[in-house]
């Protein structure tokens, strides 16, 4: 599997956001997506990863949310990050709000991909040292090397 910084592009991230709303939050994220130039149907896509949303919360606990789905409108392992000024209720399965939200998008075809990526996400952000690097960092190119260093 590719490592997250080569599937996560500097142009998908938003830092610092003033977003509130996890509806919103999710637009936000798909909307950066399309930046990859690896979604053929954005409405199709925000609809697919809504779906997802409403089955169970993707807020995972500790402060993160990764929301995600699998459709044919997607070329391949896509990603796009949004960290939060202030912490955001997203349902998450603890109760806590979230400060990071990384979306997760994959072909249809490719759910061995997709899991991998999920678990690959969860547990590098569920290490505490890099979740409080992620939050300090100013500049989008800081986010991309803090992944690449950690995976390295």
């Amino acid at each position: 599997m590719k490592k997250i910084s080569e599937i996560l592009n500097e142009k998908c991230i938003i830092l610092n956001s003033e977003l509130n709303d996890k509806d919103e939050i999710i637009e936000k994220l798909v909307e950066l997506a399309t930046k990859s130039g690896n979604i053929t149907n954005t409405s199709k896509v925000l609809e697919e990863v809504f779906v997802r949303e409403n089955l169970m919360s993707t807020g995972i606990g500790n402060n993160i949310a990764i929301p995600h789905t699998k459709s044919e409108d997607i070329k391949e392992l896509t990603a796009a990050m949004i960290t939060l000024s202030k912490p955001v209720n997203f349902d998450s399965l603890d109760g806590k709000k979230v400060s990071i939200v990384f979306l997760i998008l994959s072909n249809s075809e490719e759910l061995g991909l997709h899991i991998k990526a999920l678990s690959k996400i969860s547990k590098i952000l569920n290490n505490r040292s890099f979740f409080g690097d992620i939050l300090n960092v100013s500049k989008n190119a800081e986010v991309i090397e803090l992944f690449d260093n950690f995976e390295n």
